[in-house]
């Protein structure tokens, strides 16, 4: 059984193309598989498997559509419409914290140094509701596509993040001291 939702959507196909990626590299960081539960398209993103939505979802999928995102969800069996709304009411606040706030030009790049836990969070949401094209945490930088990974440190690749005009916390807080050293040359190019 299929349910569906739409959220306005007020990122280019660029922008929203590496959501979608980034989204997509964040879901298999955190989740308990090794394997990947989450691919990214031109189209869209689909997760199967992903832990932390029910066991009666069989896939989520995110698709671009004209001016909005659609969530389709594929449930293994009918549920309590109850439990399907509270889903989607959390997915969607998720979806459009990302993808409905417009991004302004905006030409310096914002980097909020902070550990986790020190409103970091917050301020990212607060930087996308002014237009900045931002993201919250990428530990693929620095080689980790699953938390238990070893840090192949010293790869570090901050060309995953350099469309972005804002980013904070893990990774960056390590190399904080040293960041104009650290992006200039990414950010110069």
């Amino acid at each position: 059984m299929y349910a569906h939702r739409s959220i306005p959507c007020a990122l280019n196909s660029k922008q929203l193309a590496m959501t979608f990626r980034d989204v997509a590299r964040l879901l298999n960081h955190f989740s308990s598989e090794k394997e990947d539960v989450a691919v990214a398209s031109p189209r869209g993103l689909i997760c199967q498997g992903w832990d932390a939505l029910p066991k009666w979802v069989r896939l989520a999928d995110v698709r671009r559509g004209d001016g909005e995102v659609i969530l389709s969800i594929d449930m293994v069996e009918d549920r309590h419409s109850a439990a399907v709304d509270e889903l989607f009411e959390e997915l969607t606040g998720l979806l459009a914290s990302l993808v409905s706030h417009p991004v302004k030009p905006f030409l310096e790049h914002v980097f909020c140094i902070g550990w986790s836990k020190t409103g970091t969070m917050s301020l990212t949401e607060a930087l996308r509701m002014l237009g900045l094209f931002s993201w919250h945490c990428a530990p693929w930088i620095i080689g980790l596509k699953h938390r238990t990974d070893e840090i192949a440190l010293p790869s570090i690749d901050f060309t995953g993040v350099v469309d972005y005009r804002r980013c904070r916390t893990f990774p960056f807080v390590p190399f904080s001291k040293n960041w104009t050293k650290l992006f200039r040359a990414v950010y110069s190019s």
